[in-house]
């Protein structure tokens, strides 16, 4: 079934923008290219460079935006462009481009009304429901526009000048570089995250720094770093990873203190274990924190997600060391505990063989390990065990858990139990080591 996307191209002032949009209210791609730096010595936008530069700067836009959202024109179904108001020489530009591109892929065509599109922009963030009053606050136009029902626009009244507009736009532009924000995950694809920081465009975040969340969704809040307002592209420039990595000491040391769990990206094998991405620093997890057991292959978990707690951080050269096998450890001591305060004397259990000794036979009981001494075995008839003798196969046995004294000294008063315990010697095989 084909997509429902469509190809949006914006340049009414001094930025070029286009975007793909799906189904009308999913984002896949948005790139904007900003004049800010060219105008700032001018004091305001100068109309005639503006639209010099969207000349320059179209085509390239409109590519980036197909390339982020990983389609192609024959996946397009319909372009928009807006139409107007704004400045009519960068107006001109987008339209022509706009008109080229339906003409030569064959594709239908919408001219959009600049204030009609920042109203239905809200459908990004909200349902829109009829009748409302939408207030609209951009560059030279402050309106309040009432709507009955969809697509009805009644123009309630309008600021005297452009000073509201224009103070407003100066104000999207006040964010600070080099700093921590927070933002909101607006699209994701599979190369890139869309974040929302509340400026005039949104910043782009490889999914690549998200590895440790697999569970990142649009609508969560994540931290950002912003490494500039305009890079090369007048793109907004955000990094999570420098976020994380600036706050990630703080949180690693107060989860050691407060012996907390953890999620952790297990990125490569080292030597002696692991490398664990945790809040963004390199942690190391030793192979014998890995599992209770010993593990034979390291590489099963590379590129895994795991839980892990903090077992030790040096605070001289930063390390951290980390153990996914202490919350395996707690797990497992937990169910014993709860095993043993069930377990009573004369209860009938059933166990599996784990081992056999030359002092007696180890069994599991679903989480703690009981030995039948070699003296309890030899008293209900089963051949002695001696150190040559191996475990064939495991089996499950009955048990009867009793006082092995007792029973020697009085062995009428439980006789009638005595079949479950003969039963060891048929539940367990061993032979002579070659």
């Amino acid at each position: 079934m084909k997509r429902n996307l469509i190809l949006a191209i914006e340049s009414s002032c001094d930025e070029t923008a286009a975007a793909v949009v799906e189904d009308g209210c999913k984002i896949c791609s948005n790139i904007v290219s900003s004049q800010i730096n060219v105008h700032k010595k001018y004091g305001g936008v100068v109309p005639e460079v503006a639209s010099r530069i969207h000349v320059e700067n179209i085509s390239v836009v409109i590519e980036e935006a197909l390339v982020q959202a990983e389609v192609t024109m024959d996946d397009i179904l319909a372009i928009a462009v807006t139409q107007g108001p704004g400045l009519v020489g960068s107006l001109h530009v987008g339209v022509q481009a706009a008109k080229t591109l339906a003409w030569y892929y064959d594709k239908p065509l919408i001219p959009l009304h600049h204030i009609i599109g920042h109203i239905y922009a809200n459908r990004f963030v909200d349902e829109l429901r009829f009748p409302m009053i939408a207030l609209v606050v951009s560059g030279g136009h402050t309106e309040l526009v009432w709507m009955k029902d969809e697509w009805s626009f009644e123009i309630l009244g309008t600021t005297q000048d452009d000073a509201i507009g224009e103070a407003y736009d100066k104000t999207l532009s006040n964010i600070a570089a080099n700093e921590v924000t927070e933002g909101t995950v607006i699209g994701i694809n599979k190369r890139e995250v869309v974040v929302n920081i509340g400026y005039k465009s949104e910043g782009i975040i490889p999914i690549s720094e998200f590895r440790y969340n697999p569970d990142l969704k649009v609508g969560d809040k994540i931290e950002v770093y912003v490494e500039s307002a305009e890079d090369k592209n007048g793109q907004l420039a955000l990094s999570h990873k420098k976020a994380r990595q600036l706050k990630s000491w703080d949180r690693v040391n107060e989860a050691l203190e407060k012996d907390e769990i953890i999620k952790g990206y297990i990125k490569c094998r080292t030597k002696g274990g692991m490398i664990v991405d945790v809040f963004g620093i390199e942690a190391f997890l030793p192979g014998s924190q890995i599992d209770v057991k010993p593990i034979r292959d390291y590489d099963v978990y590379v590129d895994k997600t795991m839980e892990f707690k903090v077992v030790k951080i040096n605070q001289e050269f930063r390390n951290v060391v980390v153990s996914h096998k202490a919350l395996i450890e707690a797990e497992l001591e937990a169910q014993k505990q709860v095993i043993m305060s069930k377990l009573e004397k004369g209860q009938i259990l059933e166990g599996t063989v784990k081992n056999i000794t030359s002092y007696g036979v180890f069994v599991d009981l679903g989480g703690v390990d009981g030995l039948i001494h070699i003296t309890d075995l030899q008293f209900f008839g089963i051949a002695p065990l001696r150190p040559c003798h191996k475990l064939v196969r495991k089996k499950h046995i009955p048990l009867l858990l009793i006082d092995f004294g007792l029973l020697q000294r009085n062995p009428h008063s439980v006789r009638r139990r005595l079949h479950l315990l003969r039963t060891l010697r048929k539940s367990m095989t061993y032979r002579r080591r070659p």
